[in-house]
């Protein structure tokens, strides 16, 4: 068994916000979060993201990823996502396929 797997299994929340006074760089680029079959939460504000793309996260609820540099948003296969939190960012395509259980998308520059 790829050892991998079995710690993906074992995550349920990933938060890397990087808001504040912090004068950290962050993450930066292209992000890509797939294959987290018991992840929740994902927090990822704050940072210089380009691309975001999630994807087969079924028990995944909530994304927050505001104020990053945000062209793109992909989140696929993650149907139980309620909330997703993308304000300032600069989003020219959002795919949301296969997410059908929305109730809140705030996108506000």
């Amino acid at each position: 068994m790829d050892k991998n797997c079995s710690k993906k299994k074992k995550i349920r929340e990933i938060d890397e916000w990087r808001g504040g006074a912090r004068t950290e760089e962050g993450m930066v680029g292209k992000l890509v979060i797939a294959n987290f079959p018991n992840l929740k939460k994902i927090n990822v504000s704050g940072n210089k993201l380009t691309e975001l793309q999630v994807s087969n996260c079924p028990k995944l609820t909530e994304l927050i990823c505001y104020e990053n540099q945000l062209n793109e948003l992909t989140i696929i296969d993650c149907p139980n996502v309620q909330e997703i939190f993308a304000s300032r960012n600069q989003l020219m395509s959002l795919d949301l396929s296969n997410v059908q259980q929305l109730e809140n998308l705030i996108i506000r520059r």
